[in-house]
């Protein structure tokens, strides 16, 4: 499967998220809660940039993006799963 150019970006722009998240706050000491307000603030935001009205942010977040995301941590376990599988 190809994939297109939004998903070449989308791939990279969170791959490079995550690295300015993740590596600064734990080479900081920080924990995995200091992650996790970290990434409350980048979600709130993103949404608030993109739809301008917080009840529609609000919205978006409890009605697509919470299934979104359980479906990417599904697909990634899969993927793991998958790869145990081939290990001898």
């Amino acid at each position: 499967m190809t994939k297109s150019r939004m998903q070449i970006i989308g791939e990279q722009s969170t791959a490079q998220a995550i690295k300015e998240i993740v590596v600064p706050t734990s080479d900081a000491g920080g924990e995995v809660a200091d992650v996790m307000v970290i990434l409350e603030g980048v979600v709130a935001g993103v949404l608030i940039a993109m739809f301008h009205d917080p009840r529609k942010a609000a919205h978006i977040l409890n009605e697509g993006l919470l299934e979104g995301i359980e479906q990417r941590i599904a697909h990634v376990e899969a993927g793991r799963r998958q790869e145990a599988s081939k290990k001898p």
